[in-house]
């Protein structure tokens, strides 16, 4: 099964404001991370505009000492290059005069941050402030300490005229932190953050299998632009759908450096990569991993345009690769057997159980030809968990269901009465069946089984199977 990505991420690596102990708490702004929702032409009052709707995240250090912290943006040609002396006087409407928006978050009262609709350090109302009634959200998570990772939503930046697929727009950024209640002056800052939008753009897919396999290909839109660039894969671990560095676990770290030129060999195409050279096991064939989404990130990009001198990118592109592989009913690991006192002893554990039913254990002379020789239903609750359950089987000397029968049928002929005669007869199915309920076993010579597996099996019919696992004496 093959999906296509969803979204496109940008995301900031490694941007650290600078810091000065001119108060008792320094302010800190790091790791911002933008995420570009859409880019598209949109029509406002009969005028054309290239709407772009990114959300931004950023750690934040709210302390006692971080009163203020601002966020400014401008088209990559309308950059003013502000410098940041610390401390300094902050950008005054002048310097914002082409900037797209500005976000001022007031945490004068400590730990309870809001958005504010003014500009403190200048009142020009000419200045955009983006607020609560521009549809501008936050919310607010704990990192650690005094430091909060922020999320700032909806963000629309509007630019005049029409999109231009063949010349995408490129934004630049400053952030920077007041440690003074009236927010006008610069403790700290960050300047010259570069996000690129649309260009380049990255299409991936996964072929579902017992391996998965995935594809992807890097399109350069900006005309006789080259892009170079390395890429690293992240696997989703916490659930988010959405890449943190914190928590999703990257799995393949890219050191070659790739050159993508519009018009001659973009798109790029980067095929039949297997999940265990980039997505290395248990990820590629094992639950919870399976079908968990990827992460494409494009970093250490370049920008060339008309063989002029390349444009450094200050950030690293994202793109998540929707995973539609369908689950594996279960996931099993620490298979072992072994023969204990006269017992084969059978061990194994579940990552996670999906629709499951029950677990059939096999057994076999020669790794081939197999019998069923015990049975245990699922622990998990409606045969469903994410979590890890162990299971462990003893074969105890068998009953053999073909004894059951002859004795039976003995015992049938000493019987005269007909009624006794058939209530004997269902206290001989009944008998024979028990050795099929939970935890019982069938008759097997143990000493001639040199191989177990466990067949696993659905409430739905399906059957897969744990590897093969060759019988130890203790």
């Amino acid at each position: 099964m093959k999906t296509r990505f969803l979204i496109l991420t940008t995301i900031v690596l490694s941007l650290l404001c600078t810091h000065k102990k001119v108060y008792a708490a320094a302010c800190t702004f790091t790791s911002p991370l933008v995420q570009l929702l859409s880019t598209q032409t949109v029509t406002i009052n009969n005028v054309q505009y290239c709407k772009s709707v990114i959300d931004l995240s950023v750690d934040i250090d709210i302390n006692s000492g971080n009163k203020w912290t601002y966020i400014h943006l401008w088209k990559l040609a309308d950059y003013p290059n502000l410098t940041y002396p610390n401390p300094s006087s902050a950008p005054t409407a002048s310097d914002l005069a082409n900037a797209l928006f500005t976000i001022a978050l007031d945490n004068t009262n400590t730990g309870n941050p809001v958005l504010s609709p003014t500009y403190p350090p200048d009142s020009d109302p000419s200045i955009k402030v983006l607020d609560a009634a521009d549809g501008l959200t936050y919310t607010k998570t704990l990192i650690s300490g005094t430091v909060y990772r922020f999320t700032f939503k909806n963000i629309e930046i509007l630019i005049p005229g029409a999109c231009d697929a063949g010349n995408p727009p490129v934004f630049k950024g400053d952030s920077w932190s007041s440690q003074s209640n009236n927010g006008k002056t610069v403790q700290c800052a960050t300047a010259g953050i570069t996000i690129t939008a649309n260009d380049p753009t990255v299409t991936g897919t996964i072929d579902c299998g017992t391996t998965n396999i995935l594809n992807f290909a890097v399109a350069v839109n900006g005309l006789g632009s080259t892009i170079s660039f390395q890429f690293d894969v992240y696997i989703e671990t916490n659930g988010n759908t959405q890449l943190d560095l914190g928590t999703d676990q990257k799995i393949y770290t890219g050191a070659t450096t790739y050159n993508v030129t519009q018009g001659s060999n973009s798109p790029m195409n980067f095929s039949s990569l297997t999940m265990p050279a980039i997505y290395p096991a248990p990820y590629s064939n094992s639950n919870p991993y399976h079908d968990k989404v990827l992460y494409i990130v494009l970093r250490d990009m370049q920008i060339s345009n008309g063989g002029g001198a390349p444009t450094p990118i200050t950030t690293a592109l994202v793109t998540p690769i929707v995973n539609a592989c369908i689950p594996l009913p279960s996931a099993f690991e620490n298979i072992s057997v072994s023969k204990k006192s006269g017992k084969l002893v059978v061990n194994w554990r579940t990552l996670t159980e999906k629709n499951n039913k029950e677990f059939i254990v096999e057994g076999s002379e020669d790794g081939q030809n197999w019998t069923v020789i015990g049975k245990l239903n699922s622990k998990a609750v409606n045969g469903n968990s994410d979590l890890p359950i162990d299971y462990s089987l003893a074969l105890n000397v068998p009953v053999s269901l073909a004894a059951i029968g002859l004795g039976g049928l003995f015992l049938l002929t000493l019987v005269r009465s007909r009624w006794l005669r058939a209530l004997a007869l269902v206290v001989i199915v009944v008998a024979a069946g028990a050795c099929l309920k939970d935890g019982s076993t069938m008759e097997a010579k143990k000493d001639s089984i040199a191989y177990i597996r466990v067949a696993q099996h659905t409430q739905d019919g399906g059957v897969s199977y744990s590897k093969v696992i060759k019988v130890v004496n203790d």
